[in-house]
Formats: C-alpha cells, structure tokens, sequence
C-alpha cells in the first residue's frame, strides 16, 4: 500500500512541473510584439489619425532598396571610367603613315663649298655651312647655282660672319640660321632640336628642305679625305625609305650631289657644335636641324 502510494504522489508531482513548466513558455512568448504587416499607406492613414493638425507625414522608406540600386549602378559606372583612362593613356595616336610619300626628292642646287677645288683657302675649306645656305635659299627662290656666284657668296658671307661673331670658320645650326634671316633677309625658315628620322621626313614630305649639322667622320664618305671633318654642315633634299636612305647635297666633296646616306648614318652623325674656329664638341649631343620653306 505504501508502495503504490508512492508512486501516485511521484506521477502527480511530475505532472505539476510538466504544466509549471509550460506555463512558464507560454507567458514569456506570448508577450513579444506581432510583426508589422501595415503598408506605407495604412502606417500613413494611421499616424494622421492620431495626429489630425499634421498635413505632411514623412515616412522614411527603407535603404536597403536604395542601397541595392548604389550597388548595381554605380561600379559599372565607375568601371567604364577607368577603362576609359586606361585606354586613353596605353593606345597612342595613330600616325597615317600611307600619307608619307615613299620617296621625296626635291630639285635642290648644288654646290661644293669649294666650286673650283680652292681647299687651301680657309673661307673655302670651312665653308660647309655658306655653301649649305646658298643651296637651300636658292631652292627655296627657284634660282640656279654657278661656280661664280657661289665662289662670290662664300666669301661675302665669310666676311660678314667675321664681322657679326668673328669667325668665319664655324656656325653653330643657331647662328646658320641667322645667315638666312639676317644676312639674307629669308624668313622662313625654323630651328628645331630633338631631331628624329620622322620628324626629318616629315619636314621633306611638306614639300621643305633640311640642314643638318653633323660629325662629319661618322659619315664616312669615301670622297672625304680620312677621317673626315669632324664638324660639318650639309642639306638633306630627299628620303627613299624603300631604300631607308636620305638624298642629300652634301658639299663636303665635289660628287656630293644627291648623295645617298643612310638613315642610320645620318642620325648618328647628326650633331650640333660651337661658333668659332674648330672648337671643342659640346659634352652633351644636341640634335639640331634648319627647316627651310619656300615662300
């Protein structure tokens, strides 16, 4: 009897705390807020109910909408852009290389700068840069070139020379210029330093003649007696590029009517130096060239 007993009162203490238990759940749960269904409108019909003098309700809508539409916008956006200015800084310009002719060779004059072999005379001897001059200006005028009158106009601009910076011997590209615009009173003509092979047929392909100073030894002209003049000055009237040669007068030599060098000699030789009487070369090679145009 005791035994059966105990077991009753075991059962019902167990139920107890069954149902203490659940009750316990039920009232903590049953007490945490509904979510909100109510629409952006019923949110709104609701707030001016219990606020009737307000006519304006603000209502923030959620970001995270907005936020999405950021996110799927503005990296396109922002991606096209750089590439935009990666392209814009990798791809060069394109150059029409089909509207450079491929051979030019313009009717220049020529003179050796000694017209009747008078080496032994210093005004004729240097006298590269005069003769150089007198042919490009005598193009650009459409005028022939003798003997005589370049054996004249050497020697004229010698003298002048020596007046103006004392020495007839040398003239830097700057001070040959001054030759064709003061000497001359010839206008067009442009100094340029930086000289590429492009830049000098560009110059020819326009229809204009070049000047060049140059190392007259890295020519290596076999009319030239060895080595050669170390500072030398001659006109460029033309370029083959199938033959990749530039067509020169060069009045360093009697055979020195278009005379054909190639691109690689000349802009290895290519070279500017001092006014004066054989000077020291400049430590730092400066590339220089006189475009002449005709009027």
């Amino acid at each position: 009897m005791k035994k059966s007993s105990f077991f009753l009162y075991f059962f019902l203490v167990c139920g107890l705390f069954i149902i203490l238990f659940l009750s316990f759940f039920y009232v903590k749960y049953s007490r945490l807020p509904k979510p909100i269904t109510k629409t952006v409108d019923e949110i709104v019909s609701t707030t001016k109910s219990i606020f009737p003098a307000s006519n304006k309700v603000e209502v923030e809508e959620s970001p995270k909408e907005e936020w999405f539409k950021e996110k799927k916008e503005e990296p396109v956006v922002e991606e096209k852009s750089i590439i935009k200015k990666i392209v814009e800084i990798v791809i060069p310009p394109k150059i029409d290389i089909e509207a450079t002719p491929m051979k030019v060779n313009h009717n220049v004059p020529f003179t050796s700068q000694a017209p009747f072999a008078q080496w032994d005379d210093s005004r004729y001897q240097d006298g590269c840069e005069e003769a150089s001059v007198l042919m490009a200006l005598r193009w650009a005028n459409d005028e022939n070139l003798s003997k005589e009158q370049a054996t004249k106009e050497i020697a004229e601009m010698s003298a002048w020379e020596m007046e103006q910076w004392g020495s007839f011997h040398d003239s830097s590209t700057a001070d040959t210029k001054r030759l064709l615009t003061e000497y001359y009173n010839y206008p067009n003509v442009e100094l340029f330093y930086d000289i590429t092979i492009n830049d000098i047929k560009k110059y020819l392909a326009d229809g204009k003649v070049v000047i060049i100073p140059s190392d007259g030894r890295l020519l290596n002209n076999p009319y030239f007696v060895a080595p050669g003049p170390e500072i030398h000055m001659l006109v460029i009237r033309g370029y083959d590029e199938k033959k990749s040669e530039f067509i020169t007068n060069d009045p360093g030599t009697k055979r020195g009517e278009e005379f054909r060098y190639s691109y690689s000699t000349i802009m290895s030789s290519l070279r500017d130096y001092k006014t004066g009487s054989h000077e020291t070369p400049l430590a730092q090679k400066i590339t220089a060239i006189l475009v002449v145009s005709k009027k």
